[in-house]
């Protein structure tokens, strides 16, 4: 049974292949397959003709000879990916998307969508422009040149992303969200900091906005990066939108103030230009679209020619825009300028990792464990991560987080520090609220280090940290909990309601899941659009049919239709797989279950409770093995995990008959709030004929829910989708051993 991708492949701004675990796989000594798989990609990478693989590849080979060697590197390239990767079928080759996935493909659907949006609507979700610049890290198969293919689908794919682009945050500007289309600008001027396009849109929105000082600093941002790059001057366009807007500030007496009182984020800028500088030098290499320097201004010229009425409606566009400005300003000018709001739900940047080290040479471990939890972040849908263009900026600079996060506009900042002593690294990390400064969480690890594995320790550090700030139990989500749940009014936003979602599941009751209900449903009514509403939609479906809050099966339905809207939405999103397979679980339909849980997890294994709830149906279905196999692997990747990860390893160890092991973890499961907790610590002990502790177990069940009973346990087992043979032989044998009545006692 076909279980979805189990291997994808980058190649935006980078190249990489992953199996379904998020590990790379090993390329070397095998550039023809890899090859062969670039190629087949830039030429589309469906019914791509043998013939011209044959003579892109082997264009000095003879007919047999070039097919010989096809053969071989083919038969290669399928030992890399699977044997199920390709498909080759009259003379035509193929990825097959059901084994691989590739960040072009759902790139391109995505700028289809987008731009066909703009075609038949007037309004863009800007969404779709979001989801493509945390795709776009760099153009395709950076720095590579041969075949032409590639420079032709990079060209193609970076004029179709600007165009996205610039199409979204005109509409939002239309729609009167500038706020909106300037956040959406300078994240995708981050991503293509040599597009002048961008720039001059986003100087243009800015200076609308009233903030000539940060459209003056966006110019001096690109001045800056082209000089470092290419050794050039911007477009004479640029400099003539430069000057127009610099004049039209002049005549309205908007600007105020000399350079010396610009905002903190610009004097910070110009005070870390050399710093800027060398990393924006270091971070461009995979950004520029051309690959060779000279021909950057000949590429730039093309792209503006063909897209010259658009940039003529972009100029005269920010020419009206300032004459509305002028009416705005004339009011406003005595109103104090203000930062705008930090975005719904939780927002984080991670400070570049200071190398501890004395060794300048170490710098690079230290840059690249930050990158990889900026990437590993970035996985997290509704968390909002900036990029690492822009806290690279502050590399060895002193440190005010409240003002970092200010200038950033972003609540929560992660730091830390590398020390590296012979072959031993110790890296320490700490998340901090920027509104205040103050630490949420600190954690210290060390690891021996040598040559050969500084990329898995990255990699295992990275995951640590992303794993225990994000996701359901992380730092992050218990702390925008508690705040949530600090006020059910009816007026929470979909965020909230999404955490009051995530909450749910630890204390599920009759009145929670009203309440979480009511709340999600007003929440995919106000935004139609909210995956993550309408996933975990489908789980509170599900899980209040599993714990008889809502036994009918019409909410079985309900639960599934808000799963399939959730992946009609996103097919990408993890939450609506998530969704999908806890939906399939109580319905009964293993099969469906399980692809769907693989699909969830290879699309972000490092969120752990993702993993631990579908670890725990999977040791339900009686395979345990593999449910055990992911939940151990959720523990040591969180280890602040909630108790009940321990649930699903107490049973593992009581059906193999290891009963101080499954006392212990149910021991560890315990949850004051969840009799059903205390019922598992009581069949444990009573098939393990521990009699005394068995019915003390039962005592504290009672106490916590006293209409607890062997009838009742046994119906929620059944709706687990637990073996009849285990719910009789442990569950109803083992309470009525330990002296749980038969019935509620309100029977």
């Amino acid at each position: 049974m076909h279980k979805g991708p189990t291997i994808r492949v980058y190649c935006l701004g980078r190249f990489r292949i992953e199996d379904a675990s998020g590990d790379s796989i090993a390329q070397l000594g095998q550039p023809k397959p890899v090859a062969l798989l670039k190629t087949l990609i830039a030429l589309g990478a469906q019914d791509v003709p043998l013939d011209g693989l044959l003579d892109t590849l082997w264009p000095d080979s003879e007919g047999d000879a070039a097919q010989t060697a096809f053969a071989s590197t083919l038969y290669r390239l399928r030992q890399l990916l699977g044997q199920d990767a390709l498909r080759l079928s009259n003379r035509q080759l193929s990825l097959d998307p059901a084994h691989v996935w590739w960040d072009v493909a759902e790139f391109e659907s995505i700028l289809d969508s987008c731009l066909a949006s703009s075609e038949t609507t007037k309004t863009i979700d800007h969404r779709l422009a979001e989801r493509l610049i945390a795709l776009y890290r760099g153009p395709f198969l950076a720095g590579e040149s041969d075949p032409p293919a590639i420079i032709s689908l990079r060209e193609r794919l970076h004029s179709r992303f600007l165009r996205c682009i610039r199409q979204t945050s005109a509409a939002l500007h239309e729609n009167g969200e500038i706020d909106a289309a300037i956040v959406l600008l300078e994240r995708a001027a981050e991503a293509v900091p040599t597009a002048e396009e961008l720039c001059q849109a986003l100087m243009s929105a800015l200076s609308t906005a009233g903030r000539t000082a940060e459209s003056r600093a966006a110019y001096q941002r690109l001045h800056r990066t082209l000089r470092a790059h290419d050794d050039i001057t911007p477009l004479e366009s640029t400099e003539h939108l430069r000057a127009n807007l610099e004049r039209q500030a002049a005549s309205t007496n908007v600007e105020n103030s000399t350079a010396g009182s610009l905002p903190a984020r610009v004097v910070g800028s110009e005070l870390t230009s050399a710093t800027n500088t060398r990393s924006e030098k270091a971070g461009r290499s995979a950004k520029d679209p051309a690959p060779v320097k000279r021909s950057r201004r000949l590429i730039t010229t093309i792209g503006f020619l063909a897209s010259a009425a658009i940039l003529a409606v972009i100029f005269l566009g920010s020419v009206l825009w300032r004459v509305e400005d002028v009416e705005i300003s004339s009011v406003s000018q005595t109103t104090p300028q203000h930062q705008p709001a930090v975005p719904d739900g939780p927002s984080i940047a991670v400070l570049p990792f200071t190398n501890m080290s004395g060794d300048p040479e170490q710098d690079y471990f230290a840059d690249g464990i930050t990158e990889q939890i900026i990437s590993d972040l970035a996985r997290f849908r509704d968390l909002f991560v900036i990029a690492r263009n822009s806290t690279f900026q502050y590399k060895d600079q002193s440190r005010d987080v409240r003002k970092i996060a200010s200038e950033l506009r972003v609540r929560y900042v992660l730091e830390g520090s590398v020390r590296k002593a012979t072959n031993t690294v110790r890296v320490t990390t700490q998340l901090l609220d920027g509104s205040t400064g103050s630490h949420l969480w600190a954690e210290t690890y060390e690891a021996d280090l040598t040559a050969e594995n500084i990329f898995g320790i990255q990699d295992e550090i990275s995951n640590q940290v992303v794993a225990t700030i994000a996701g359901h139990s992380g730092v992050l989500s218990r702390t925008n909990r508690w705040q949530a749940k600090k006020s059910l009014t009816g007026s929470l936003q979909a965020y909230e309601c999404v955490l009051l979602a995530q909450d749910f599941q630890r204390t599920p009751n009759a009145e929670s899941h009203r309440i979480v209900l009511d709340c999600l449903k007003r929440a995919v009514e106000a935004d139609p659009s909210y995956v993550a509403a309408w996933a975990w939609l489908a789980y509170v479906y599900s899980f209040g049919y599993a714990y008889g809050l809502a036994p009918g099966p019409e909410h079985l339905q309900l639960g599934l239709r808000a799963a399939q809207e959730a992946i009609r939405l996103d097919p990408t999103n993890q939450m609506a797989h998530f969704g999908m397979a806890v939906s399939h679980y109580f319905r009964g339909e293993i099969d469906a279950f399980r692809e769907e849980t693989e699909t969830a997890i290879a699309l972000n294994p490092n969120n752990t409770d993702v993993t631990a709830v579908l670890a725990e149906y999977y040791t339900y279905t009686v395979d345990w093995d593999r449910g055990v196999a992911l939940m151990r692997k959720a523990m040591t990747l969180n280890p602040m995990h909630p108790s009940w990860y321990w649930y699903p390893v107490a049973k593992y160890h009581l059906v193999r008959g290891e009963f101080d092991e499954a006392i212990t973890a149910a021991q560890k499961n315990i949850s004051p709030d969840d009799y059903i907790s205390y019922c598992v610590l009581a069949y444990v002990y009573a098939t393990a004929g521990r009699q005394e502790e068995a019915e003390q177990a039962v005592a504290l069940a009672r106490n916590s829910f006293p209409d607890a009973s062997v009838e009742g346990v046994a119906l929620l087992y059944k709706r687990w989708n637990f073996s009849p043979d285990f719910i009789q032989r442990y569950v109803v044998d083992g309470l009525r051993k330990a002296g749980l009545p038969e019935t509620p006692a309100a029977q």
